[in-house]
């Protein structure tokens, strides 16, 4: 099989695309035919059609995609190379498959595009500096004529086009040495911290004062001894978020580059920028505590409205009816008697469902007496009308915990229990309440027909459950644990922690 060719001559180009992604030949032709009218993209979407395409040859630019089913990506990259010395190669990956990225140009990748909201971008860049470095390879290849002299070419050309592509990368890159001292840092990174390569030549990261007080240090290790680690948001202060008072954010993943014999060549630490989301995110927690804290208000209030207007003008009602019974009835017809009786039986009926609805919408006892009495009040009634047997037990609840915890407690008990009694076909009910130290939990089970929890906890799912959502927001925006284990016919367990003080499992803003 003849190796195929870089150049591309007479602007003809033949691409090979290695990808089952639908939109990428489409993209990759309106991308690249203004400059390549004779431009002929060939996709591949399986092993099968990949093998006879590389049987078949006569392609002079391979896009192969970071993630492909079935196969291995850097394995069909190695491929290309072996069988096309000289067909340049470009990934296309995903924002978030930086390990991959990585571990390709160090198997010799000659460039990369990134997939952003289904959008390849810096398409044609890549291809002409793919391109560029082909040609270059070709002319360096020309004049070598030892082994020696190719092996020491292509390990200067290897380690170039690492510096190339780290400093094109849109990603914050750090390179340091196996002993923490930074060798190499792009532009998307000094611009992250406001410093430039040069300022940290004398800068270690194993000994970052501040690197261990924000808990770095743990993964930074971890890195340096040979293990790839993610890191979770870490928060900072910079002199110009100290005026706003709004730290700033990043998450980073840490990846020993290591040589053929295992050893430690390089660390390289890629940072992300994720304040603008996480701001968003501690925003949308704030609006949606102060919704909740809103609606349970208009609950309260509406419920006493209920309960001291409409209740108290109905009480009012009967008695006046009563009176009218005892004064008229012995003068009155049949009918009108029937009528009276009929008038005084919808009283008491509408006052009882104006009770109930003003329990529902906020028992006023929550308030005066507390979440155990309410709750016990609760589970009785809730026992007696629906037949199932509901054993309730506390422990440390002595005292009364804030107005707050008592109203999340007492909500996600009562959708609880509203969930078993329309869908456990449940004979009895636990529900156990505990305070320890700084906390406070929260036990139901139910002996139920259970469910699968993974099916009906994806959101927007039809028919999942809108009450476990509920249930877990509530818990999440308190800083709380939430917890739910359950399988067909061996009933279901809610588990809930919650923290004294929401500020005590939340990070400061």
């Amino acid at each position: 099989m003849p190796a195929v060719q870089g150049a591309v001559p007479n602007r003809l180009l033949h691409v090979l695309l290695i990808s089952d992604h639908p939109d990428d030949r489409f993209q990759i032709t309106r991308a690249l035919r203004p400059e390549f009218p004779g431009l002929e993209v060939e996709q591949v979407r399986d092993q099968k059609q990949l093998t006879v395409a590389l049987a078949s040859g006569g392609f002079n630019l391979a896009f192969v995609e970071s993630w492909l089913p079935g196969t291995d990506s850097l394995s069909i990259v190695r491929a290309l190379q072996a069988g096309f010395p000289g067909c340049p190669v470009i990934m296309i990956a995903d924002a978030g498959r930086e390990e991959i990225i990585l571990r390709a140009i160090q198997a010799g990748l000659d460039s990369y595009v990134l997939r952003s909201s289904q959008q390849l971008m810096c398409l044609p860049a890549a291809v002409r500096l793919a391109l560029e470095r082909t040609r270059e390879r070709q002319a360096m290849k020309e004049a070598e004529d030892r082994e020696l002299e190719r092996a020491e070419m292509a390990l200067r050309e290897s380690e170039e086009r690492f510096r190339t592509i780290v400093e094109q990368s849109p990603i914050s890159i750090q390179v340091m040495t196996p002993d923490g001292w930074t060798v190499q840092a792009n532009r998307a990174w000094e611009e992250l911290w406001g410093v430039t390569a040069a300022d940290v030549r004398n800068y270690n990261m194993l000994h970052d004062e501040q690197a261990n007080s924000l808990g770095m240090m743990p993964y930074v290790e971890r890195g340096f001894a040979g293990e790839m680690a993610t890191m979770p948001p870490v928060a900072y202060h910079t002199p110009e978020t100290l005026k706003t008072g709004r730290k700033r954010w990043f998450q980073a993943r840490i990846y020993p580059v290591k040589g053929d014999r295992g050893e430690i060549r390089n660390v390289i630490m890629m940072y992300e920028d994720i304040t603008d989301r996480q701001w968003a995110t501690e925003d949308l927690e704030k609006l949606s505590a102060e919704l909740m804290n809103a609606q349970e208000a208009e609950r309260k209030r509406i419920s006493q409205e209920l309960h001291d207007e409409l209740g108290q003008a109905l009480t009012a009602m009967r008695i006046n009816l009563a009176a009218l019974e005892r004064d008229l009835l012995p003068n009155l017809s049949s009918a009108s008697r029937a009528r009276l009786t009929e008038t005084s039986v919808l009283a008491d009926e509408t006052l009882e469902h104006v009770r109930e609805l003003s329990h529902a919408l906020r028992p006023t006892m929550l308030d005066e007496l507390g979440l155990v009495p309410t709750l016990r009040w609760y589970v009785t009634r809730y026992a007696e009308r629906l037949g199932i047997e509901v054993e309730f037990e506390t422990m440390g609840l002595e005292d009364r915990l804030a107005a707050e915890i008592e109203t999340t407690l007492y909500r996600i008990v009562q959708e609880a229990l509203t969930n078993i009694a329309k869908h456990a076909q449940a004979r009895r009910v636990h529900l156990s309440l505990s305070r320890k130290a700084s906390r406070v939990a929260a036990l139901i089970e139910d002996d139920g027909i259970g469910f699968d929890v993974q099916k009906r906890m994806v959101a927007y799912a039809p028919g999942s459950g809108a009450g476990l959502f509920g249930m877990r927001e509530r818990v999440a925006l308190w800083g709380g644990t939430f917890t739910i284990q359950s399988r067909p016919d061996q009933g279901t367990q809610i588990f809930v922690e919650l923290p004294l003080s929401p500020h005590s499992s939340r990070g400061e803003s």
